[in-house]
């Protein structure tokens, strides 16, 4: 079952030593996220234990995927925009949320700014992609979710459907992760 998307939106960014440096907050940027969202689409397959599915649906936990796509700054970048030596910039973010079931989820990709190419390595973004669990009540965000999750290129992902698998945390390590 594949779930719609939800965008958010999304400042540029950029990592300077272990903090990330805002490069643009405009509306243009946010427009400037690529039109052709089958550039950089993929799909996830996700996987849930038994034990997963009892607490998710026992608390009424919500379920997210995130995706986090960045790139590399090529040393051009990092002389212009004055960055440290292997900084990586932020090209936008997707969250989507699902049910706490088996499924293959595609992520459309639309949010990578077209733009910050030209400032990344061989102009190939990779992505971040996780899964975490929150909550509706106030207090108890506390994940109760292992997940796998992938870090690489973005063409990697598209090479075929990422495959992620969640665990639940035994209670007694909740909240010390």
């Amino acid at each position: 079952m594949t779930r719609p998307f939800q965008l958010l939106r999304v400042v540029a960014l950029a990592a300077v030593g272990g903090a990330l440096v805002q490069l643009g907050s405009d509306a243009g940027e946010a427009a400037a996220a690529t039109p052709a969202a089958k550039s950089y689409g993929y799909d996830v397959k996700i996987s849930f234990s038994p034990e997963a599915i009892e607490r998710m649906k026992s608390l009424h936990r919500q379920v997210t995927l995130a995706n986090q796509f960045y790139g590399d700054a090529s040393p051009e970048a990092i002389a212009r925009l004055k960055l440290k030596p292997y900084a990586q910039l932020e090209m936008g973010a997707e969250t989507i949320p699902v049910d706490v079931v088996d499924q293959t989820v595609h992520v459309t990709g639309a949010p990578v700014i077209a733009k910050k190419l030209a400032d990344i390595v061989d102009q190939k973004p990779s992505v971040l992609v996780q899964i975490f669990s929150g909550s509706n009540t106030p207090g108890a965000n506390d994940n109760q979710l292992h997940c796998d999750l992938f870090q690489d290129q973005i063409t990697l992902a598209q090479s075929q459907a990422v495959d992620l698998h969640c665990e639940a945390i035994p209670q007694d390590l909740v909240g010390k992760e």
